[in-house]
């Protein structure tokens, strides 16, 4: 299991992982592990994060994989790009596999920018070949036979699901209002019961360092990079010291990258693949 974090606000876009792999038993797989599930994607000014299925056999590995696509695509527009991959994992899983089995059912976050009358404005696009993940972290493939690609930045606001219209500028105008006015978007793989409920008390101690005046810094799009990364560690720290070591899914080390609407692409821990 994966703890995959995203925020996608006003300031900018962040993601955070977990960096531990288990095999289809759910057992970890050390010799694999300690890698960011993160890929960025500078000439998007964006990201893939991914979850579910690391390794078909021994020769493809998820972010490997991700990083040749990433190279073997760039350029295209990030519709486009999106509706690629979920065409190629389609295509892959039914040949390593003869189906896109349930138990092999992957997810990617592609977060990117658009421009629309004057706003750089986040998108997120889900390419999945399952939709639902239950609050203890299961998944249940639903979509098969293949994998599907569906913006979700309108559909998280409004629920609405012409999802064929989500692109036009009048929806990603709701969007950018959404995110000026209300409140950022915030979006998560994994066991909720064990990231979700450290997010009031991680407020709290942003709160009270702030009045304390110790905060290291106080830039927005830093604070959710920290965010993030932060609640995919207490994720981590939580199974590794309550978990039996064969249920343990969340691993350190974690990794977050930080998106700004322009600009360099920057991490508070070591270098994202993709990374200039």
């Amino acid at each position: 299991m994966t703890v995959n974090v995203i925020y996608l606000s006003k300031e900018g876009t962040v993601h955070a992982t977990d960096s531990l792999i288990v095999d289809q038993l759910k057992n970890p797989v050390p010799a694999s592990s300690g890698k960011a599930k993160i890929v960025a994607l500078p000439d998007l000014q964006g990201a893939m994060s991914w979850f579910g299925t690391a390794a078909l056999g021994q020769d493809w590995k998820a972010t490997d994989w991700l990083i040749t696509e990433a190279a073997k695509y760039k350029g295209k527009p990030p519709d486009e790009f999106a509706g690629l991959l979920a065409a190629d994992l389609t295509d892959l899983f039914w040949k390593k596999t003869g189906s896109v089995l349930p138990k092999l059912g992957m997810g990617i976050h592609l977060t990117f920018y658009e421009t629309v009358d004057g706003n750089q404005i986040p998108e997120l696009i889900w390419i999945t070949n399952f939709n639902t993940i239950t609050a203890l972290g299961s998944y249940k493939p639903e979509h098969g036979p293949g994998f599907v690609a569906q913006r979700q930045t309108f559909h998280t606001i409004t629920k609405q699901t012409d999802f064929e219209n989500h692109a036009k500028d009048a929806y990603r105008g709701i969007v950018a209002d959404y995110l000026n006015l209300i409140s950022p978007l915030y979006y998560q793989n994994g066991d909720i019961l064990l990231t979700d409920p450290s997010a009031t008390l991680t407020e709290q101690m942003i709160v009270n360092l702030m009045c304390r005046k110790e905060l290291s810094t106080t830039d927005p799009l830093r604070i959710f990079g920290k965010r993030a990364l932060y609640r995919a560690e207490i994720a981590a720290l939580t199974q590794k010291v309550f978990s039996a070591a064969n249920k343990i899914g969340v691993g350190t080390p974690c990794f977050n990258i930080i998106i700004p609407p322009t600009g360099a692409i920057i991490t508070d821990t070591p270098t994202i693949p993709g990374m200039l």
